[in-house]
Parts: C-alpha cells; sequence; structure tokens
C-alpha cells in the first residue's frame, strides 16, 4: 500500500496549516485532519476566476467523493485544493463571466476590466474593485433577474448569493482572494469537504523547496525530457531551451520573469519595467518566496512534495500538461499520481432559458408543452412562411399600416430565432446555475452523473438537472436560423 515519506507528511502538516490560514482569512469552516503515513492525499486546483463555470466545483466535487469513498473504507484521506493566485492576468476569465439572457449576444456578460498595463502582472498583485465598481457589479446581476421569469425562490437564493459575494469583497486584501474567498464559500454550501490553500503561500512558507533543488540539480535531463515528451506525443506547445528553468521570479513592478540558468545563476530580464534578475542557484530558499512554477513544474513539484495519490485535473489544457509531468515524473523518480477528470455539459433550465422557450412558444403559435415534440424546423419555416403571407396580402391590399407591421414581424423572426439559439449555446457562470435549483438538488444531479462502479478516471458524462433540459438544448441547436429575404 502507498505510504508517506517523512518529508511528505511534513509538507502536508505545513499545507494544512496555510490552509487553516485561509479558513480564518475567507471565514470558512476550517477543516482538521489528523494526517500519518498511510492517508490518502487528493489534491487539485484551478486559478480564481470570478464567479466561475460549474467545471470548477465538480473537481471539487470529485475530490469529496474520492475522500468519502476512502474514509468508508477506514482509510484516512485529505482533498485539497490549491488556488493558482499568482498566474498572469491575461485570461478574461479571472475578471468576466456571462449570464444566459435574453438580448441580442444570447447572453449578458459581467465582471470588470483590467487595465491594459495590468495584463501581464500576477493576479495576487491586483486591488479588488473600488466600492462603486462592485456595487456596480452586484447591481447589474440583481437586475438582470429582476427582469427574468421568476422560478420558485430563486430570488431567495439570488439574495444569499449577493450577500456572499458582499461578504468576500469586505473580507479579500485582493483580486484574487476576493474570487477564491467565494469559489470556496460555495464549495461549503455545497458541503464538500475541501482543504483550500494559496498557491503564493506554498511561495511565502517555504513548502517544497527540496523538490525545487532537486529538479535545478537535474535541470539538463529535465528540460531533454520535456523537449521528448511533447514530440512524444505530438502536443502543440513549444519546446524549452537547454538553459530554461521551469521557474518565474516575481518583479516588484507586479508582472512574472522568465529565468534561465546561466552559469549557476538564474538570470532574466522583466518585459514590463526591464529590470534585470541575476539569482544564484545556491540562495534559492532566500528568494524562493519571490518565485512561483511554471504549470508543469508546479505538477511535478506538487506531485512528489506531498505524495498526491490521486489528481484531479480539468478536461482540457490541465490534461496535456499532465502528460509531460507523467513522464518526468517517471524518468526523474518522482511520486506519480493517478489523474482523473471529468468532461461535462449542463443541461438546465434558468431564467433565461425559459424567457427563450415561451417566446419560442409565443413566435410559433404552439403550446410551450408541445416543443419537445415539434419538429422545430419545420414549425420555424411554416411561421416564417405564414408571416410572409401575411405581408404579401397586406402588400395587396394597400393596407400599409399591416404590411409594417409584418414586414417588421417578419423581419425580427430570424434575429429572435438567432437569440433562442445563443441562449442555449452559452457556457454559463455557476451563478446561473445556483440561482435556478437548490444545492442539493445541483448536488444530487452530479451524483447522479458519476459512473457506477466509480474505477473511470476519464469521465465524459453529462449533467441533466431538469427532465425534458438535454432533449430542448439539442433541438434547439439544431435548428437553422431562418434568412431574410
Amino acid at each position: 500500500m502507498h505510504e508517506l515519506k517523512e518529508s511528505q507528511l511534513l509538507n502536508l502538516e505545513k499545507l494544512l496549516a496555510v490552509s487553516g490560514e485561509f479558513s480564518n482569512e475567507a471565514g470558512i469552516e476550517l477543516l482538521h485532519h489528523s494526517i500519518d503515513k498511510k492517508t490518502v492525499v487528493l489534491e487539485s486546483g484551478h486559478q480564481p476566476n470570478f464567479i466561475p463555470h460549474a467545471g470548477l466545483w465538480k473537481k471539487m466535487f470529485l475530490l469529496d467523493k474520492l475522500k468519502k469513498s476512502y474514509e468508508y473504507k477506514g482509510i484516512k484521506a485529505v482533498a485539497l485544493f490549491g488556488f493558482a493566485d499568482y498566474n498572469l492576468c491575461t485570461s478574461k476569465l479571472l475578471t468576466f463571466n456571462k449570464i444566459p439572457a435574453y438580448n441580442k449576444l444570447g447572453y449578458e456578460k459581467f465582471g470588470f476590466k483590467i487595465a491594459e498595463k495590468d495584463v501581464w502582472k500576477r493576479f495576487d498583485y491586483l486591488n479588488k474593485p473600488d466600492k462603486n465598481e462592485w456595487e456596480k457589479i452586484i447591481e447589474k446581476i440583481a437586475s438582470h433577474y429582476k427582469r427574468s421569469p421568476a422560478l420558485p425562490d430563486a430570488e431567495v437564493r439570488l439574495s444569499e448569493l449577493n450577500r456572499i459575494l458582499d461578504d468576500c469583497y469586505l473580507k479579500a486584501r485582493n483580486l484574487s482572494d476576493m474570487n477564491a474567498f467565494f469559489i470556496s464559500k460555495i464549495s461549503g454550501k455545497l458541503a464538500l469537504d475541501i482543504n483550500f490553500f494559496r498557491y503564493s503561500d506554498i511561495q511565502r512558507k517555504g513548502i517544497f523547496i527540496d523538490q525545487w533543488d532537486n529538479i535545478v540539480l537535474n535541470l539538463e535531463k529535465y528540460n531533454y525530457i520535456y523537449n521528448n515528451s511533447i514530440k512524444y506525443h505530438g502536443l502543440d506547445m513549444p519546446l524549452c531551451a537547454n538553459d530554461s528553468l521551469p521557474f518565474w521570479h516575481h518583479c516588484l513592478c507586479g508582472a512574472k520573469v522568465q529565468l534561465l540558468n546561466n552559469n549557476g545563476n538564474a538570470t532574466g530580464q522583466c518585459r514590463l519595467c526591464a529590470a534585470k534578475y541575476k539569482i544564484s542557484m545556491d540562495k534559492l530558499q532566500e528568494n524562493f518566496k519571490n518565485m512561483s512554477p511554471n504549470a508543469v513544474a508546479r505538477n511535478v513539484i506538487f506531485s512528489e512534495g506531498m505524495g498526491t495519490q490521486i489528481f484531479v485535473s480539468g478536461a482540457g489544457g490541465g490534461l496535456t500538461y499532465g502528460k509531460i509531468s507523467d513522464d518526468l515524473c517517471d524518468k526523474l523518480g518522482f511520486n506519480k499520481p493517478v489523474t482523473i477528470s471529468w468532461k461535462s455539459r449542463d443541461y438546465y433550465i434558468g431564467p433565461a432559458h425559459t424567457s427563450a422557450l415561451n417566446e419560442l412558444a409565443k413566435m410559433c403559435r404552439i403550446k410551450k408543452e408541445d416543443l419537445s415534440a415539434a419538429d422545430l424546423n419545420q414549425v420555424i419555416l411554416d411561421t416564417k412562411n405564414e408571416i410572409k403571407k401575411k405581408c404579401s396580402t397586406a402588400r395587396e391590399s394597400g393596407d400599409k399600416k399591416e404590411m409594417k407591421k409584418y414586414e417588421g414581424e417578419y423581419k425580427n423572426f430570424g434575429t429572435s430565432v438567432a437569440i433562442i439559439k445563443s441562449i442555449f449555446d452559452t457556457i454559463p457562470s455557476f451563478i446561473d446555475i445556483l440561482v435556478s435549483l437548490e444545492t442539493e438538488e445541483i448536488k444530487h444531479c452530479w451524483d447522479q452523473a458519476q459512473p457506477d462502479d466509480g474505477k473511470e478516471i476519464s469521465i465524459v458524462k453529462d449533467v441533466i438537472y431538469h427532465t425534458e433540459a438535454e432533449r430542448m438544448y439539442i433541438k434547439i441547436s439544431g435548428i437553422s436560423i431562418p434568412e431574410n429575404d
């Protein structure tokens, strides 16, 4: 049976301590764990996006499910989720997201812009938005749902979410903490037993320094394996230079500096402020708090440093990086966890979907409950031809008022169909699902989507929250948007 090394056990104890610090700052329940060499370590992580998609919490759900399955067998387990708070601000999802909406785009964007000058800075370096901007964001979300059809208890759920958002805003020191606090609090509402930590705290506390030293000592071999792995798997990623270090230095201006190994020194120049750095690799520990690993090195270092047995990855780029880190772990003799992932689509009927279905039924002059059985393309074509015929009749009779009415209806018909399709195509912020359903219902639906044997490591299974939802999504995605003559 897998057993943790003394060094891994010590790292875990330090990690649980920084998790406690995060819990206190976020105002979430502090989880205490008694760990020993036989404890199973379950890990995942993500950058702290602003009210992100459901996929992020699904990672936590898998961690929690795995943890409870081990505990049911009498085996100790700890589930750890890390926030990559020192990532660069290049991803718009860090500060923006979408809610399905009945408008020209089919969605409402909400969030805040990062100034162009700050895009290449670290997320934990940026301040949270000022109070006025924050209140505008909350009001925009609230106004959106006030305009939408009321769902049972939706107003109560939204009020609670807004309260949580405001609490996170008040408690956070910076932008990344604000998002991370919200994510962790929603995890608590879902009753998921997770210990959260920030990657920046790993550096601040000097955890995993031995694993960094090991990579530096084997740098030539590390880079050789890295490049060979990219070639072997045919990955669409650049190769690294032979003298490249898989670490960043955190510049005083907030940017990250790529480092090269130059005769025992880590050297680099900041792309923003042009500051130059020369760090002796013998003094790595002194500079550790101002550095961070790249994505692949993070996998290797964390897996070995804490003895991760199962890593829950995203279904996208994380799996790509995982192929390289697995090869590195194998060939460097580091601990290699089993990687599992869950790729899914959420089929639910939220406020905007309800508006869209109401409008589609009204436009096509059929009952809403008949939409799921109807041939929508034929119904849309028949309706369009009917409007066109009425327009022609009005033109022939010289009734300008009626003609103008049907010309407008004819023109708007195709636009409305396009909007409805966009609403159902939008990948929403999790807030729309949280407003639409109780957390117990959400968790139950996620549980229903899991394989019966619990042995799949690459799960591809959609989540159906409402009985007819999947059928309606598929039917509407198959609609051909009518063109105006």
